[in-house]
């Protein structure tokens, strides 16, 4: 029983001093920053029984503000062409986004995105999605970081609701970063 008791006094110590060491480590970027840049890929699925890939583009530029240490605030906009055989489809989009730096360069990060999609031959459709990340700015120099990002969207559109789980890979510029 006293091991247990140790063990358990050893790891709520080690947590406090860990939990501690995020609230004084150094800010990862100061308020008054900006940060532009964004991602971009392409994708292509081929499932069986279908004659055709599904191909997808995206490019998802960004800008944002740090309104205190480590807290940005911003907005995304995205642009998507998606086709598989003869059908296509076009989406753009817009919408704010938080992103926090909890420890060094990892920072979770939420927004939200409102997309018009317009198929060929009809009308647009809309649909609001919400976005969850976590990911990590790995600065090569004192201005631009290389960022992976394990991302979760929400997909609000009527008919059928998506949801998708990825990894992107972006690039951004800090303007003013101490």
């Amino acid at each position: 029983m006293k091991n247990v008791s140790f063990t358990l006094k050893s790891l709520f110590i080690t947590g406090l001093v860990i939990g501690m060491a995020s609230f004084v480590q150094a800010q990862t970027v100061g308020a008054g920053a900006w940060m532009v840049g964004g991602q971009a890929g392409f994708s292509s699925e081929k499932t069986d029984g279908e004659d055709d890939a599904f191909n997808s583009l995206l490019i998802a530029p960004n800008i944002g503000y740090f309104v205190m240490d480590n807290l940005g605030i911003g907005l995304n906009l995205g642009f998507g062409r998606f086709s598989q055989g003869d059908l296509s489809s076009t989406a753009i989009g817009i919408g704010p986004y938080a992103r926090y730096y909890v420890y060094q360069g990892l920072f979770p990060q939420v927004g939200i995105m409102y997309n018009s999609v317009k198929f060929e031959d009809e009308d647009a459709v809309t649909a609001t999605d919400i976005n969850l990340g976590i990911g990590y700015s790995f600065f090569v120099n004192n201005s631009i970081a290389i960022e992976p990002m394990l991302g979760y969207t929400i997909g609000g559109g009527d008919d059928p609701k998506t949801n998708s789980f990825g990894l992107m890979i972006g690039v951004q510029a800090f303007l003013g970063r101490e």
